[in-house]
């Protein structure tokens, strides 16, 4: 064979060579360098509820997913989104963070806890896992509804006796609030039992219905009593206050639950005393 053909062909096999180690160090290297893997699962719309506690491990939703990740809300080119009944609106992390935010950044501990409804709403957040080892990282898009609930109203005041003198007019003022203000709220006394002092005359839980509760506003009602005669004793009663049936206030809601009347009641005790009698023989 012609020498300097042996040469061209040596030099050929060479550059074959060449050619191949290079393409598979090149692929090698896409491949040590790619990003975590985000399974199909992290595009699911999750749901929670308002007053639910929410946690949401990041790292089940990474393909093949060995502890060497870290996990971030990521705003860099993608805003978390808000929808509630104003609109859709771009949020920060930082305006979010009281209710929802990455507890442990090594496990993908996502936490919602959500307590009111101006909490609520329908929310696209931007999540970015990292390599530990090469820093490389990719970038998804996580879905969260939160569903508003409808709470229950409270009573401001914590007073359970109340304490009235015979023959003379006297009032409490009962306070209360609601979160969603599902005014008016409906006020409701209930007789429990009634005892009446020695002498009066009267036989136990007979003539209870001395007292009138009136709504004053939508947070305010006031109990009156008007005793005249020997309605001296020891009354029971349970205060109810029931807020007023309205809508969801967005499309993240349950309507079904949502939409109930929702009722507080505590039992309160009302002391008549006569006119001599010392006030603390019946607290």
């Amino acid at each position: 064979m012609n020498p300097l053909i042996k040469r061209r062909k040596n030099r050929g096999v060479s550059l074959n060579f060449l050619l191949i180690a290079f393409g598979l160090l090149i692929g090698f290297s896409v491949f040590v360098l790619a990003g975590p893997s985000w399974g199909s699962s992290s595009t699911v719309n999750y749901t929670t509820d308002e007053e639910d506690v929410y946690y949401h491990n990041l790292s089940a939703n990474i393909t093949g997913y060995g502890g060497d990740i870290t996990f971030a809300i990521n705003t860099i080119g993608t805003n978390i989104t808000w929808t509630n009944a104003s609109g859709t609106f771009n949020v920060t992390e930082a305006e979010i963070s009281p209710w929802i935010k990455i507890y442990d950044i090594n496990t993908g501990n996502l936490t919602i806890n959500a307590t009111y409804d101006n909490q609520t709403g329908f929310f696209t957040i931007p999540i970015q896992a990292t390599n530990t080892t090469d820093e490389e990282f990719a970038g998804t898009v996580f879905e969260f509804q939160v569903n508003a609930t409808n709470d229950f109203p409270v009573f401001s005041s914590s007073q359970t006796v109340y304490n009235w003198t015979r023959d003379s007019y006297s009032e409490y003022e009962i306070n209360v609030t609601d979160e969603e203000f599902h005014y008016p709220i409906n006020y409701t006394l209930t007789q429990v039992n009634c005892t009446h002092a020695e002498g009066t005359g009267r036989d136990d839980n007979q003539n209870c219905t001395i007292f009138s509760l009136t709504e004053t506003s939508n947070t305010t009602a006031i109990v009156n009593l008007s005793a005249i005669g020997d309605e001296v004793g020891v009354y029971w009663f349970n205060l109810t206050i029931t807020d007023f049936n309205l809508g969801c206030p967005h499309s993240s809601c349950v309507s079904s639950t949502y939409e109930v009347n929702r009722t507080t009641y505590k039992l309160v005790k009302f002391n008549v005393f006569s006119n001599a009698e010392s006030k603390g023989e019946h607290g």
